[in-house]
């Protein structure tokens, strides 16, 4: 049976009673065991060594694959990764992961799932591969999605930590399913909003919003008015996400109302690592704070999720708005292009805002 497996920066080993001393220094942070229904805090070397003694018996072996995740270039144990209940008859298996708080944001745990899935399907003949999460860890729903694994429903309650109940996202993928890393539509989360991608659906409750004078105004490729047969154009050419690079578009939508507030995409550049980032938020939506809460997620998305080294903002001159939000963003003022453009015989400005991975929002 296979022992350890590989990722291009990673190793997956199973556990060894040598690995206690690393594994309690590398688990042991309030914010980990926040989100997991099976991790303390604080977690002692004597926590340790008890998980590992457990994951070595050959009984638990077979019901579950325990893995450690160490850094190919320095042999850091980084995080733990798992399969456990695999099921005879049901061929599946449910997937649990942590990170070293200190190496959250560079994609490990993505990295680490994909190659876990693989092993899932090719060596275990498995069907079926699900994940749960509590429905406030938004980096874990990112995760899962970036997996591609699909929303299957949340349910209430399912757990309890600490005498509070826990309602459960549930994810999962079939070995039927397009392999991970393929084409999967986008689905983030902050704590006010939810940006996903564009859905056919969507287009009617698209045109009330947009439909306004100031928006076109200091939008490039809005025009005023705007109609269902320019949101359906507008769906032909951006509907899909589009992980080989190239526009990445999603909508913005409250999560109390289920309202649709706005939208935001990249225009990226896969050989240079780089991407503008530009946004809309409907009028009546102003102020609110939402455009800044939606960039920074977009901000962490590419950096974290998409390996962005640049990413742009270009604000017209006098939209006093959007240069307040990119400087919330910590963007710097790049320069200024003049007569960058031409809208219905009328001038444009651009201010050219950036800001580089090293420098992104903590």
């Amino acid at each position: 049976m296979t022992q350890s497996l590989e990722t291009e920066r990673l190793i997956l080993r199973r556990p060894a009673l040598d690995d206690a001393e690393a594994l309690a220094a590398a688990i042991n942070h309030p914010e980990i065991a926040k989100f997991t229904l099976n991790i303390p805090h604080p977690y002692s070397i004597a926590d340790a060594e008890s998980f590992i003694t457990g994951t070595l018996d050959l009984e638990s072996w077979e019901k579950g694959k325990n893995f450690f995740i160490f850094l190919k270039d320095t042999g850091e144990l980084v995080g733990g990764i798992g399969l456990i209940d695999i099921g005879g008859r049901f061929k599946s298996a449910e997937l649990g992961y942590w990170c070293a708080f200190d190496h959250w944001g560079e994609g490990i745990i993505p990295e680490a799932c994909r190659r876990i899935i693989q092993f899932a399907f090719d060596e275990l003949d498995l069907n079926r591969v699900f994940c749960m999460c509590n429905v406030d860890n938004f980096a874990s729903v990112r995760i899962m999605e970036k997996c591609g694994m699909a929303f299957e429903g949340t349910a209430r309650s399912q757990d309890i930590k600490d005498g509070v109940p826990w309602d459960m996202h549930h994810y999962a993928i079939l070995k039927s399913d397009p392999p991970p890393g393929g084409k999967q539509p986008v689905h983030l989360e902050t704590e006010r909003l939810i940006l996903r991608s564009p859905k056919f659906s969507d287009l009617g409750n698209m045109v009330e919003p947009i439909n306004h004078p100031e928006i076109s105004k200091y939008s490039a490729h809005i025009k005023y008015p705007f109609t269902i047969d320019d949101a359906c154009e507008w769906y032909r050419q951006r509907s899909w996400t589009e992980h080989n690079w190239g526009h990445i578009t999603l909508l913005i939508f409250l999560k109390e109302t289920d309202e649709l507030i706005g939208s935001i995409w990249y225009r990226a550049n896969s050989h240079h690592r780089k991407a503008d980032l530009a946004y809309w938020i409907a009028a009546k939506h102003w102020n609110k704070g939402y455009a800044t809460e939606a960039c920074r997620e977009m901000l962490s998305y590419g950096f974290d999720d998409l390996g962005f080294e640049r990413i742009a903002a270009g604000v017209i001159v006098g939209n006093d708005a959007s240069t307040r939000v990119v400087e919330k963003l910590g963007m710097k003022l790049e320069g200024t292009a003049f007569k960058e453009w031409w809208d219905d015989g009328r001038q444009i400005d651009c201010h050219h805002y950036v800001i580089y991975r090293e420098d992104k929002p903590g």
